[in-house]
């Protein structure tokens, strides 16, 4: 039970932001409460109704939204997290060297100047430079594929988690008046204040730029879209015509393709930047889009028997490194979808018998 509970503490995934434990102080108080009581035989009864209350205080609500009624499914998802990803992190350092990330504890590379060290209070990588800043930037290149996330420190002190099928490119060194970096995909930015370098993240021919706070920028689904949602701070984002908005806490940039003007809304930001602590949250949101995100973290490929099926929306909130059969069930629970997975393949369809 000890090794169970060391393992639920130290879960492999360093994109999450670790908390503190007393590992001793927690195991004497589960010996306590489990080993040290009396032993008794319960009642089959008892079980089932122990087993009933433990998913009503224990359980993640997900939320089946229909037009004129809310049906709410409660339930307990198993406990064990999902088994660290073997996934190659991988980074491309700008004399073209490659570097398996994973397996890094402190990496010297004599060339370019550099250090990567892993941090092992928290188990994050930390990106030293050794040369003065400069005018010649040169760029590494970290790619985190489908079912990963990375957390990584860069040159300046700022701290990124690189979500999965993603890519950060970022300078060897930053030059002495600015800090530009390049993202495919999502990444959750919080940024080292620096008033005489201005932070700037290009993504798909919109810069974001910040002098220091917290912030998230996806645009993935490849259509054109970026998403820049503010936690902390401001940022001024622009777009590729030129137009510019000034974001303030809990406000979203929406810029798409083509698009002169630049969309801003109030959101609930943990919808947005819930993936880098573990959850997925969800708030009325199409199974379709649901399932696209599912597909990118779990790395399957989904497809609807039926597209009606694809419109249904859930609201919700999902531990990120369960089974994906964990998450499934939670929808199938709705008692109007079924899933069927074959190997890497996950085809949804309505239940035979729906109401």
């Amino acid at each position: 039970m000890k090794d169970e509970l060391d393992y639920s503490i130290h879960r492999v995934g360093n994109s999450m932001k670790k908390k503190k434990y007393d590992e001793d102080d927690g195991w004497k108080k589960i010996k306590k409460r489990t080993l040290d009581r009396p032993k008794f035989r319960m009642p089959r009864t008892w079980i089932n109704s122990a087993a009933c209350l433990a998913v009503v205080l224990g359980g993640i609500l997900f939320i089946h939204e229909k037009l004129k009624q809310e049906r709410t499914v409660v339930l307990v998802q198993n406990e064990t997290s999902r088994q660290a990803d073997t996934a190659r992190v991988e980074l491309i350092l700008a004399n073209g060297k490659s570097v398996d990330l994973r397996n890094v504890n402190h990496l010297h590379e004599e060339e370019l100047g550099i250090d990567i060290v892993r941090d092992s209070t928290n188990d994050q990588l930390t990106f030293r430079t050794r040369e003065e800043a400069s005018d010649e930037i040169r760029y590494n290149r970290l790619m985190v594929p489908k079912g990963s996330d990375f957390t990584f420190r860069l040159p300046d002190g700022s701290l990124v988690t690189i979500n999965s099928e993603s890519v950060l490119s970022f300078p060897v060194q930053f030059p002495t008046d600015s800090r530009v970096v390049y993202l495919e995909g999502e990444a959750y930015f919080e940024v080292a204040k620096d008033v005489e370098r201005p932070f700037t993240v290009c993504v798909e021919g919109v810069n974001v730029t910040a002098l220091g706070t917290e912030f998230n920028i996806s645009s993935v689904g490849g259509d054109g879209e970026v998403f820049t949602t503010l936690v902390n701070g401001s940022v001024r984002v622009k777009n590729e015509q030129g137009k510019e908005c000034i974001l303030q806490p809990s406000q979203q940039a929406v810029c798409r393709r083509g698009d002169e003007e630049i969309g801003v809304q109030e959101v609930n930001t943990a919808l947005y930047t819930s993936w880098k602590d573990g959850y997925y949250m969800f708030d009325k949101q199409p199974l379709e889009k649901i399932m696209e995100t599912l597909a990118r973290w779990y790395d399957v490929k989904v497809f609807f028997a039926d597209p009606q099926v694809a419109g249904i929306r859930f609201s919700g909130r999902v531990k990120r490194y369960e089974a994906i059969y964990s998450v499934l069930e939670m929808i199938r629970l709705t008692n109007d979808v079924a899933f069927e997975i074959d190997g890497q393949n996950v085809t949804v369809s309505y239940k035979e018998k729906r109401k």
